[in-house]
């Protein structure tokens, strides 16, 4: 089973409905943890609600690779196979892409021209 990771900054609704679909047996993952560098982000509220690990991870006084090493480090952690951003509203640095390369998926609502999972099923599937 795939070991998903969820970075998010926001309210998460992308999350409720990736949960609902592993819930209905539609994907066939593992929400490993989530993840947020906004303390008071609904995300973190809505894994929680999911019985999901969720953690703040402060930014203040990191520069954007340090943080971003130590984000890397709680998903090596957590033996994570895939990133999935959820209204992450930070620029992830180079060092985090290339380390992840081809491990990250956006979803945004542009690129999900029918649903947030559907659009994840594709990703994990190709």
């Amino acid at each position: 089973m795939m070991r998903l990771a969820i970075l998010g900054s926001t309210r998460g609704t992308n999350l409720i409905a990736l949960m609902q679909a592993i819930q209905q047996k539609h994907l066939s993952v593992s929400v490993e943890i989530v993840l947020s560098n906004k303390a008071d982000a609904l995300i973190l509220d809505r894994a929680l609600s999911y019985g999901l690990s969720a953690e703040f991870v402060d930014p203040l006084g990191l520069t954007r690779e340090e943080y971003d090493q130590k984000i890397s480090m709680i998903l090596q952690a957590h033996k994570v196979d895939l990133i999935i951003l959820i209204g992450y509203m930070r620029i992830l640095s180079k060092d985090f892409v290339n380390t992840w390369r081809n491990k990250i998926i956006n979803v945004h609502h542009p690129c999900c021209q029918t649903s947030p999972v559907v659009w994840i099923y594709q990703c994990i599937v190709r």
